[in-house]
């Protein structure tokens, strides 16, 4: 999973999940 988030840019879960939610509404 880390390798996961290093690939969208964020260094947490909680991080992750705005970054998902972000590209969610793309």
């Amino acid at each position: 999973m880390n390798n996961l988030y290093g690939k969208l840019g964020v260094s947490s879960r909680t991080q992750a999940v705005a970054r998902a939610r972000e590209l969610s509404l793309l």
